[in-house]
Order: structure tokens, then C-alpha cells, then sequence
């Protein structure tokens, strides 16, 4: 895949982490016990290590395959001043505050550092612990009533959907993951997907 990939995008520079003793050794850190928390911010902090001449970071996942990057591709750079994420996993208000996607994401190299590299908050969710200090931190500098964005539904997608930025899977055909096709609708608005959440 890594090979592919390269061939395809040659200024594309892909960075994989196979460091399995240095997964199981932090392990029993308190914040990233459960799903793949560690394992993740292992990986993306040393792919961080060696990629610092770059403007746009994009994240993916090993068992996930995109055959058509080149709208995502342009779809983050397009919306520079948000995260773009695809809506696998997104969860609505009532669901699941502070639940974008991890997925599928990029953004700017300086908001990919301060999503991976500052303090991740302590819950056992892996797209909560990634985000949700980044998105405090959205709340706090623009002077946003955190409990209001926690208990009205409508300020809650519409202030997510400055943060975040979803681009439907629908437009990334063909694709595969864990050798399954997704057809999801391709009518919600991000705000729509952060008020109501994902079919997935």
C-alpha cells in the first residue's frame, strides 16, 4: 500500500509504525488502556518525528483502503481553517458529545500538532480522547459558554461545524474497509451529522 501510494502521490511522504514493543510496553497507561488510543498517538507522533516540511497532514488507518484521495485531498485544502474528517463514527448530540471522526482526517500541520501533541483528555472513547482538548480549546479562545455548547443541540452542529469539516465517503468510491462497502446518504450537512450523528 505504502508503495502505491507513493507512486501515485510522488510528494506524498508515507510513515508507518510497526513498533509492537513499544505498544505493549505502554499498555497500561491510565489513558490509552482500552481500543487503540496509544497505538495511534504513537504512530502519528512519530510519523510527526520526521515530516516538519509540510503544510497539509492526512490521517488514515491500516485496515482502511481510499482509492479515490484526490477529492479529500482537495477537499482539505479547500477548507484549511477546519479539520476535515469523513462521517464514519460521527456522533450526533444525543449520542456522544465530542465524537467527530478519526477515520479518515486532515488538516493544517500546525492544528495536526496541536491535536496529537498537547495533553489528551482522559476518557476511554478514542475519538473523544484525541479531540475533545482541541475542541475545549476551540470553545475557550473564542469565548464560547461551554455548557450552553453541551446542552443546546442547534449551537452544538453549528459550532462543531466551524471546527470540523465532513466529506461524505459517498464522494471517495470505490473503497473498502474490513471488506466492506459503506453507501451512506450523501444529504446531511456537517451540522446535520454532528446534531444527529452517523448511520454507522
Amino acid at each position: 500500500m505504502k508503495k502505491q501510494i507513493e507512486q501515485q502521490y510522488p510528494n506524498i511522504k508515507v510513515v508507518e509504525n510497526n513498533n509492537v514493543e513499544e505498544f505493549k510496553n505502554n499498555w497500561n497507561n491510565q489513558i490509552y488502556q482500552r481500543f487503540n488510543i496509544w497505538c495511534q498517538v504513537s504512530t502519528v507522533r512519530n510519523a510527526l518525528a520526521v515530516i516538519t516540511d509540510t503544510k497539509y497532514v492526512i490521517k488514515t488507518r491500516i485496515d482502511s483502503y481510499f482509492s479515490n484521495m484526490n477529492t479529500f485531498i482537495y477537499e482539505v485544502i479547500k477548507n484549511h481553517s477546519k479539520v476535515t474528517c469523513i462521517e464514519i463514527y460521527v456522533r450526533g448530540f444525543s449520542q456522544m458529545k465530542y465524537h467527530p471522526s478519526d477515520f479518515l482526517f486532515g488538516c493544517t500541520y500546525p492544528v495536526f500538532v496541536d491535536i496529537w501533541c498537547k495533553q489528551h483528555y482522559s476518557h476511554g472513547i478514542a475519538e473523544i480522547c484525541i479531540f475533545k482538548n482541541f475542541i475545549l480549546n476551540y470553545l475557550q479562545t473564542n469565548c464560547i459558554d461551554i455548557n450552553k455548547f453541551e446542552t443546546d443541540c442547534e449551537m452544538y452542529g453549528n459550532i462543531m461545524s466551524q471546527i470540523f469539516n465532513i466529506y461524505n465517503t459517498h464522494y471517495l468510491k470505490p473503497y473498502m474497509w474490513k471488506n466492506h462497502q459503506f453507501s451512506n446518504t450523501v444529504d446531511k450537512t456537517t451540522t446535520d451529522f454532528f446534531k444527529y450523528g452517523c448511520n454507522n
